[in-house]
């Protein structure tokens, strides 16, 4: 038996990310050929798209909305929405990796950075980050990019199991 796609090097890369006709489904299609189609409102309630493409690491469908609001989703998140076998995958790694704020430690440890220093540099009070490291906040998108870019990750970064091998450290503000 052949492994799932998403196991293979390069699997989970999107070769396309489209809105189709109408605006309510979002059609992908990965580097090894699998194809999918799904309706936009099961990634965002009331959500209606104009354009998808992916992201030019290919790690993310880059969405932009009726009303012009941009939204960045994670590929991990639209496959898990329409394989079944990927979401119970998925499923099984949070239970043994913990949730994202987990992860978000886990990459701001590796950087070497303080606490105050990526709260700092992503705009947040310190009180609000310690939160959300400690899985008592559930953050907004835009939260998350706020981070990912003080962490100089992209934001899907937060929903891989995989540990880093090393992170990109933004230039220091002045900050210890």
């Amino acid at each position: 038996m052949t492994a799932p796609f998403w196991r293979e090097p390069g699997g989970l890369d999107l070769t396309m990310a489209r809105v189709r006709p109408g605006g309510a489904e979002l059609e992908l299609r990965f580097r090894h050929g699998q194809a999918y189609r799904l309706a936009i409102a099961r990634l965002g309630a009331g959500w209606q798209g104009l354009l998808a493409e992916p992201s030019p690491d290919a790690r993310v469908v880059q969405l932009c909305l009726k009303g012009g609001e941009f939204v960045d989703l994670p590929v991990e998140r639209v496959l898990a929405a329409c394989e079944p076998a990927f979401r119970r995958e998925l499923a099984a790694r949070s239970k043994a990796t913990g949730p994202v704020g987990a992860r978000i430690r886990e990459l701001r440890r590796a950087s070497g950075r303080t606490a105050l220093a990526v709260a700092a540099a992503a705009g947040m009070a310190r009180s609000n980050y310690a939160r959300l490291e400690s899985a008592r906040h559930e953050p907004k998108l835009e939260t998350l990019r706020r981070v990912a870019r003080a962490l100089g990750v992209p934001v899907g970064t937060f929903f891989e199991t995989r540990r880093p091998t090393h992170t990109t450290r933004p230039p220091a503000h002045g900050l210890a």
